[in-house]
């Protein structure tokens, strides 16, 4: 009796982890993807895309993921409905956050002293976005 509780909080622990990992290396590349490409067109629909995960109740793309796969409480389609409500909403705060916080002269300050990419992650939006 008491294997069949460890396995129950190893497999909640392993999908949580899984879970929380993956929506938010999702959540910030697409938040950052936006960031830096102002003015696309894809800019529009993933951001309506992402009010979605405030308006459908949750159990409409739970139902629709767990259709998706044969063995509908596999670790797959529960880490996958996860990933797909927490990352477009991880993506949807990051991107006001990026917005509202990273200001035009902390930008030109990384242009003029020509920070690469991961020095502008390191020294310019990640203290910044963490103070907020």
């Amino acid at each position: 009796m008491i294997e069949f509780w460890f396995e129950i909080l190893h497999f909640t622990l392993l999908q949580s982890a899984l879970s929380g990992l993956f929506s938010l290396l999702i959540g910030v590349f697409l938040a950052r993807f936006l960031y830096c490409h102002k003015g696309l067109r894809l800019e529009k629909y993933l951001k309506s895309f992402g009010a979605l995960t405030f308006v459908v109740p949750v159990m409409l793309p739970a139902l629709a993921f767990l259709m998706l796969f044969e063995n509908p409480y596999g670790i797959v389609s529960i880490v996958s409905v996860h990933i797909f409500l927490n990352a477009l909403y991880c993506m949807t705060q990051l991107h006001g956050a990026y917005e509202g916080f990273i200001t035009q002269e902390k930008e030109q300050s990384a242009e003029l002293l020509h920070l690469t990419t991961w020095q502008r992650l390191r020294h310019l939006e990640y203290p910044t976005l963490k103070e907020s």
